[in-house]
């Protein structure tokens, strides 16, 4: 039985940094995606990801799964993680194949060893509480061989992620078996599940051991499990590469949640007390930065005069506005996005636009 009392044991992270962010453009780029960007503070995304875990799990049993072209930078940005543990996948496969690959390289001396998956681009508010959260997630896991989510309690009828609605609770433990996942609801369902008060977001964040993942892989998508089971590591630890790039070529784009989470039997969920923010587009600054007195946010060199819920973030050049209400104006020394706040789930319509016109702004 897991309970508080119970030791926790001695976790590995991987932190998932392979997202391209393309809601953030035009400050997001390809070669410079949101979880290389200073939204929050002086730390990156990435590294005040890294920041929020130090102090529960060492640098030598923290991996990073980024994409191929972004091993150098992560490599820059988190100079105290052993340059083996960041691995480049040589496609975007989606995070069903990134979590199959870290379970097989976090495993591959102790299938046992109990793993943290993480985004590299979520903010946390109070990172002692997400560490208590993880650290009783853990025991969990450890304990009971099943596989573990955080669940963030909803605060607002958000339309923009996916739910876990909880079952009965989990005895001597404070979390809950998963009745279900479900799609991002429309605004009415949204208001029903806040109300109901059974529902929490997903987080995207999962505790599990390597064997438990590794096993509802073999059951749910064996395919895939086959092929990264025939994975070579090298000497360090890391996969060799031409291994992963032939793996790479022959498995399926799926999302863990589609591939896994959504038909394992046995998922716990534990509530994340905690502030978060996915951080998932411009009007989600307000959430991470502190408003002034007219609901405007703003980044970098900026003049809102009689404004009142303005997004401002300048790159390199002055923005002022005047007279202006519910806009998101994003400058960059090639680029200027203006938006409705409200709309700004709309720069995706943009980007795929610049693919055909102006490929070299993405």
């Amino acid at each position: 039985m897991a309970t508080s009392s119970t030791p926790t044991p001695e976790l590995h992270a991987v932190i998932m940094a392979g997202g391209q962010g393309t809601r953030f453009w035009p400050l997001s780029r390809d070669g410079r995606p949101k979880q290389f960007l200073r939204l929050t503070g002086e730390l990156t995304l990435l590294q005040q990801t890294l920041a929020n875990i130090r102090p529960l799990i060492a640098p030598e049993r923290v991996w990073v799964i980024t994409r191929q072209d972004y091993v150098a930078e992560v490599r820059r940005e988190l100079p105290g993680i052993d340059a083996a543990h960041v691995v480049g996948e040589p496609a975007g496969r989606n995070t069903a194949p990134a979590v199959a690959l870290a379970a097989r390289l976090v495993g591959a001396e102790e299938p046992s060893r109990v793993m943290v998956l993480l985004p590299a681009d979520h903010r946390i508010g109070v990172p002692a509480r997400m560490r208590a959260t993880l650290e009783e997630a853990a025991r969990i896991a450890a304990a009971r061989g099943v596989l573990v989510t955080i669940g963030i309690p909803p605060t607002r009828p958000e339309t923009g992620f996916g739910y876990i609605h909880r079952g009965t609770p989990v005895e001597g433990a404070p979390a809950f078996w998963v009745d279900r996942f479900v799609e991002k609801p429309d605004r009415p369902t949204a208001e029903a599940y806040l109300a109901d008060g059974g529902y929490y977001w997903n987080s995207g964040c999962f505790i599990w051991r390597c064997d438990a993942i590794q096993q509802a892989l073999a059951r749910h998508m064996p395919g895939l499990a086959r092929s990264m089971a025939d994975l070579l590591l090298g000497a360090d630890g890391a996969p060799v590469a031409d291994s992963l790039a032939a793996v790479y070529r022959c498995i399926p784009s799926e999302s863990i949640d589609y591939g896994v989470m959504e038909h394992a039997e046995e998922v716990v969920v534990v509530p994340g007390e905690y502030d978060w923010s996915d951080v998932g587009s411009w009007n989600a600054l307000p959430e991470v930065i502190e408003a002034d007195s007219h609901a405007n946010v703003t980044l970098g060199h900026t003049l809102l005069v009689d404004c009142q819920g303005c997004i401002a973030v300048s790159d390199k050049r002055l923005i002022a506005g005047v007279g202006l209400e519910g806009l998101a104006i994003i400058e960059t020394d090639d680029a200027i996005l203006v938006i409705p706040a409200q709309q700004v789930q709309r720069v995706r319509e943009v980007v795929a636009r610049l693919k055909d016109v102006a490929p070299e702004l993405l």
